[in-house]
Order: C-alpha cells, then sequence, then structure tokens
C-alpha cells in the first residue's frame, strides 16, 4: 500500500486546508495509506474531525514564528518515522526544511496561489500549480520548468444546490477569510453604499469568514451606516457553507489576486450567480466572465456597477450559474483531481 504523507503549515478554515481535507478523505477511499503533518499550533479541531479516521494525524505545535531548533528536530524526527513513498507539500518553504530526501521517496509541492514566495529546491520532483496563472508565475519567479498543472477539486456532493430563483435577488454574500490587503471586503462595503437606492433598499450583503480584520470590517459598516443591511458574521465551518451557499441570490469574491479560487468553485456548486474580480486566478476559472459576472480589482464603482447589472439582469445571471455548475463538475470535482494527482504521483 503506497504510503503518501502530507506536509502543511496549519490547518483551520481555508482554500488550502479545505483542498487537503477533500483529497485525503478521497486518497484513504482509493487504498492509499494517507498521513498528515501540522507544522504549527494554528489548528482547528472541528477541521480535523472532518477527516477520514484512517487518516493519522502528527503535530509538531510550532509556535508561529518560532525559531527553536527543537521544532525542526521534531518535525524531522516524524517525518523519519513516517518513511513515506509520496512526501507532497502544501507550501514551497517546506521543501527547504525537509532537505534531506530518500532514494525511494517521490516528493511535490503545490503551489496555492501567484504571489506567494516560490523558493525552488531540488529535493521536488514537480511543482503542482493549481492554475495556469500559478504555473507562469512559477515559471517567472524561479526560472524553472518542472511545474504541472492540476486543478483544486471540490466534493460537490456535499453542497446543497440552489433550486429556486427569485425574479430579483434579495440576498447577496462575500466569503473570504478577512484580511483587507488580498480579500478587499472593505472596498465591497464601498461598493455597496455605492448603489442605486432603490437596490439598496431590496439587497443586503452578508460577510462569512474570519480574520484579523473583522473588527475594521464592522467599523467600515458602521461608519457608513449600513449596519441594518451588512452584516459581518464571522466564521462559518465546512459543513454550514456547504449548506448554505445556495440560500445566496449572489455571491461576491473581490480579491486582489486569487490562485484560483475555491470558494467560487463552491458557489457555482450551488449553483448560485457569481460576482468575481479580474484577478488572474477568477479570469480563469469564470473563463473569462463566461460564466460569471466581473469587476476591475479594487475599484468599488466597477463592482458597484457589476451589481448593478446582475441585479437588473438577474434571469441572465441566473442562466449564466447554471452553465457554470455544468462546466464545474466536468473540470473541478474532487474524483477528477485525485486520478490527475495519483497519475502525476506515478509519472515522477
Amino acid at each position: 500500500m503506497m504510503k503518501i504523507l502530507h506536509c502543511i503549515g496549519s490547518f483551520f478554515n481555508g482554500g488550502a486546508e479545505t483542498l487537503l481535507v477533500n483529497l485525503a478523505n478521497e486518497q484513504v477511499e482509493n487504498g492509499y495509506d494517507v498521513h498528515i503533518m501540522i507544522v504549527t499550533t494554528k489548528w482547528d479541531k472541528k477541521l480535523l474531525e472532518q477527516l477520514n479516521h484512517q487518516i493519522k494525524i502528527s503535530f509538531v505545535n510550532k509556535p508561529i514564528k518560532s525559531k527553536n531548533p527543537y521544532y525542526l528536530l521534531k518535525l524531522l524526527y516524524k517525518y523519519h518515522r513516517i518513511a513515506p513513498d509520496i512526501l507532497h507539500l502544501h507550501g514551497p518553504s517546506l521543501a527547504k526544511i525537509i532537505f534531506y530526501k530518500p532514494k525511494k521517496e517521490k516528493r511535490f509541492v503545490t503551489l496555492h496561489n501567484e504571489v506567494m514566495d516560490m523558493p525552488y529546491s531540488k529535493t521536488v520532483d514537480s511543482y503542482i500549480a493549481i492554475s495556469s496563472c500559478v504555473k507562469d508565475a512559477f515559471k517567472k519567479k524561479t526560472g524553472h520548468d518542472n511545474c504541472v498543472i492540476c486543478y483544486n477539486g471540490i466534493d460537490f456532493s456535499k453542497i446543497k444546490k440552489k433550486d429556486y430563483y427569485l425574479a430579483t435577488p434579495r440576498r447577496m454574500l462575500c466569503i473570504a477569510r478577512v484580511l483587507f490587503e488580498t480579500k478587499a471586503q472593505d472596498m465591497v462595503v464601498k461598493a455597496y453604499s455605492l448603489l442605486p437606492q432603490n437596490i439598496k433598499d431590496n439587497l443586503t450583503l452578508d460577510f462569512w469568514g474570519d480574520g484579523p480584520d473583522l473588527p475594521k470590517l464592522r467599523e467600515c459598516i458602521n461608519a457608513l451606516h449600513l449596519e441594518s443591511k451588512l452584516h459581518a458574521l464571522g466564521n462559518k465551518e465546512n459543513d454550514y457553507v456547504n449548506q448554505h451557499l445556495s440560500e445566496y441570490d449572489i455571491i461576491i469574491q473581490a480579491s486582489h489576486h486569487e490562485g484560483l479560487g475555491l470558494c467560487a468553485i463552491e458557489a457555482m456548486g450551488a449553483k448560485v450567480p457569481l460576482i468575481l474580480s479580474k484577478a488572474a486566478g477568477f479570469v480563469e476559472v469564470s473563463e473569462n466572465g463566461t460564466y460569471a459576472g466581473t469587476f476591475d480589482c479594487g475599484s468599488a464603482q466597477s463592482l458597484s456597477k457589476a451589481i448593478e447589472n446582475v441585479y437588473n439582469n438577474y434571469t441572465e445571471a441566473c442562466n449564466k450559474a447554471c452553465k457554470a455548475y455544468e462546466m464545474a463538475l466536468r473540470k473541478y470535482s474532487i474524483i477528477q483531481y485525485t486520478e490527475q494527482l495519483s497519475k502525476i504521483y506515478k509519472d515522477y
């Protein structure tokens, strides 16, 4: 039985972590011996509970930013005890930490966005980009070509589908980690404030997600006196997200940059109309606006116009969402992702 070790820095609600949960569970179902090693103390018990009980979990519990060599030795000790056939690293810096590579081992690194640091290691058999824009960034930053694309996979069977559309949308959702410099929730608030009054009278906006800027998000809402229409609701667990996405009429993703966008694909899986920024990953997943409304990154005015357009042409947006759902099933299923990843494992 092939032994796979996934190593990840942290393990809380996020795109990389959600992908790893789905991947590891599918790999166990396919007969692999799967291990996960979490490096830092930043992990969520409820997310761990979503993993198949056959998956073995190892904790290094390194405090964030700690440089104590004890934790390096602890990580290396656990790694050598597991002795995997496949070491799959979910972050390029980990390849520099686990610097020794046994002859029998194959080693892979998943790159989750195009703006991350990409230190190159000769011990890696292949880097795995989640999209074309991430692969292009890898080539530009490292000068190397050993990188393949493997699109993220979603377990669409877990997502409740929207089965009824209103004539006019009433509820919008923005879902992302609350971090203004990357996810742009402050700009979303500004965009809502620019909407015509008749639309604001009929359209609410919820924010799902935790993060360092959550208090500032609530301050932004209060400063514009929008607290009756805009609600910062904090973190929502994956099961809740899967069951309640379909209750919304429009989902907004406003990132300044994005490697691909799991939340956008999940929204497609729920058959909800999407409005996406023109971040490279969103352009790719929406096929340049074929499957979603789009707006210029960082522009509140452009987003406001996009919301107004979807509001006034909602039937067209719903038809686009149904087509997006069919495309996502073909291109981004967890089964297809796992099969493609298994082929990558074998080819190197």
